[in-house]
């Protein structure tokens, strides 16, 4: 069976969610600015800090952690070579944050601080973060016996078998958790930032602040459309050309907007939001353009992946400097 052409985005996207923290925090904070408004509970901004523990993890599991376990592979296949002396010693393979690591000055790549839960425990997302945590924890475990193992002068070959299935699974379970922390983050995250949109219509109209939160709004729905599970059938070229769709409506409306307010200011005085994202902007809706027609004339799988990870790279530009802006004037 053919695979299917989405099968990588679960992995790329991750790097996006730590962003999405920050600017979520932020917005929440700006829309009570802008509406002096309390519809929208201030607690949401608290909590994000478990998030933001968690995040740190999602974004070291799908870069650094999978770098080097890489390159701990190519050791693992020059001890079953028998060609072990040929490599140096693994170096921080592990992930930090126990007495048990042997790398010098290492610094912990990511901790979960329970201590600063707001939700109840029984609330969907602490479970789906604690189950994460749990198995973070077990695969860090695991990645000390590995370093302290390919350290001796002499490994143990069937005990880096064992390992080194004991790491693969362990890998594959955290992306499968590290997926269930990101749905759980967004359902919330979404109805406050619907809830924000409609506060800033009632108080303001569509004014500058709505057409800006109102187009990030449909770019994330837009992506988390694209990181759907690979076995959802409803998954379709034509599903994304009515997302994009959407997406040129708001960019015109909101261009629309700006061009009739060319002296508008935004807070502290400086230049809206929407100019500082607009390029950007354009950037990744020509990059969804191009993935949209090649699915549409069924590219082939490596053709729509490299498609997808230049969406997802400019979505990630995108959100950078949405942030960077939302963060410098509120």
């Amino acid at each position: 069976m053919r695979p299917h052409p989405l099968w990588k985005l679960a992995m790329i996207s991750n790097r996006a969610f730590i962003a999405a923290i920050c600017v979520f925090a932020a917005i929440v904070w700006a829309h009570h600015r802008l509406t002096s408004t309390h519809r929208v509970s201030t607690d949401t901004i608290a909590e994000t800090s478990m998030i933001r523990d968690a995040a740190a993890c999602l974004v070291f599991d799908d870069a650094l952690l999978l770098e080097r376990y890489a390159d701990y592979r190519k050791h693992y296949q020059a001890l079953v070579d028998g060609k072990q002396g040929m490599l140096p010693f693994i170096q921080s393979f592990a992930m930090g944050g126990s007495s048990r690591s042997t790398a010098i000055n290492e610094r912990l790549a990511c901790r979960i601080r329970y201590s600063q839960l707001f939700y109840p425990k029984s609330d969907p997302l602490v479970i789906a973060v604690t189950e994460y945590s749990e198995t973070l924890n077990a695969l860090r475990d695991k990645t000390f016996d590995a370093e302290t193992l390919y350290n001796q002068p002499r490994p143990d070959i069937e005990r880096a078998r064992q390992l080194d299935a004991d790491i693969a699974g362990g890998i594959q379970q955290l992306q499968q958790r590290s997926l269930a922390v990101r749905k759980r983050f967004e359902e919330p995250q979404f109805l406050a930032r619907s809830e924000q949109l409609a506060a800033i219509d009632y108080r303001l109209g569509h004014d500058q602040h709505w057409h800006t939160l109102n187009f990030m709004i449909l770019a994330r729905q837009t992506i988390n459309y694209l990181n759907q599970n690979a076995d959802n059938v409803h998954l379709n070229p034509d599903g994304l050309q009515a997302l994009r769709t959407e997406l040129a409506d708001a960019w015109q409306d909101a261009e629309h907007y700006f061009k009739n307010m060319p002296n508008l200011k935004s807070a502290n005085g400086k230049r809206p939001v929407w100019f500082v994202i607009k390029t950007p902007a354009q950037d990744w809706l020509s990059a969804l353009d191009t993935l949209q027609r090649q699915w549409a004339a069924h590219a082939d799988v490596d053709q729509l992946n490299k498609s997808l990870l230049t969406v997802e790279q400019r979505y990630d530009q995108l959100l950078r400097q949405y942030n960077a802006s939302v963060l410098g004037q509120y």
